[in-house]
């Protein structure tokens, strides 16, 4: 079976990040992850992350753990829905911001129907 994954590849340096933007189909589920690297990568620390679709008004929020290289899976519910999805990260350390918060972006797009 093929890998169904679609990642979007973040690399953060210190206070500078660089995506490659994706774009999602609607209903596309289980299969978006962030493949985020750290440089500078400071141990014990966490990343607070806000998912944010545009057109469904509603925050989504993880923490975790960071390593030096991280996935991060994206939350179905903002894959139901076609429009910009806006990431909000801040890594942080004993509720210390280490790092600016930066925001990244990626596009749901409305799935058309096959005509038969």
């Amino acid at each position: 079976m093929e890998n169904l994954h679609k990642n979007i590849k973040v690399l953060w340096k210190k206070n500078n990040i660089s995506f490659e933007r994706g774009i999602y189909l609607e209903g596309d589920l289980n299969i978006g992850n962030l493949e985020l690297e750290i440089v500078e990568y400071i141990p014990e620390s966490q990343l607070n992350i806000t998912f944010y679709n545009e057109n469904e008004k509603k925050l989504y929020v993880k923490k975790t753990e960071l390593q030096e290289k991280n996935i991060i899976k994206i939350p179905n519910e903002v894959l139901q829905i076609a429009g910009t999805v806006f990431i909000r990260l801040t890594q942080e350390k004993n509720e210390s911001i280490l790092q600016a918060t930066e925001e990244i972006y990626f596009y749901v797009v409305k799935k058309k129907a096959m005509k038969t």
